[in-house]
């Protein structure tokens, strides 16, 4: 080897360095990939839990609410059957005039017969 292969053979390190670097990086963005990917998944059983348990609440308040909807139906009902109780009874007409004062009442014969207890 002379120095005319002096350039030839610098070429070939810098092509064989170049290509190492090239497949360090390839193989270390593969594996942040890896990472990434088994840190998603690993961290993605909390949030399905999450879900879970928010749907399942979900499905209870709806439940909930449909209880809540036939309790006030049945009271709607039962407003309803009073008001047609109230608007049966008959009422007292009111007069169109102010009451008059009654007169001071007088006890009859059969009353004034009696003989009081107190006497």
């Amino acid at each position: 080897m002379g120095i005319n292969n002096y350039g030839k053979i610098e070429q070939g390190r810098r092509k064989k360095l170049k290509r190492r670097i090239t497949a360090i990086v390839i193989i270390a963005v593969a594996l942040l990939v890896c990472v990434g990917i088994i840190g998603v998944l690993a961290g993605d059983t909390e949030g399905y839990r999450t879900s879970v348990a928010s749907i399942r609440e979900n499905h209870e308040l709806r439940e909930q609410i449909a209880d809540l909807e036939e309790q006030i139906g049945e009271l709607q009902q039962q407003i309803a059957d009073r008001d047609e109780y109230i608007n049966s009874i008959p009422t007292i007409a009111p007069t169109p005039y102010a009451p008059q004062i009654s007169e001071i009442p007088v006890p009859t014969e059969a009353v004034g017969a009696l003989e009081s207890p107190r006497d």
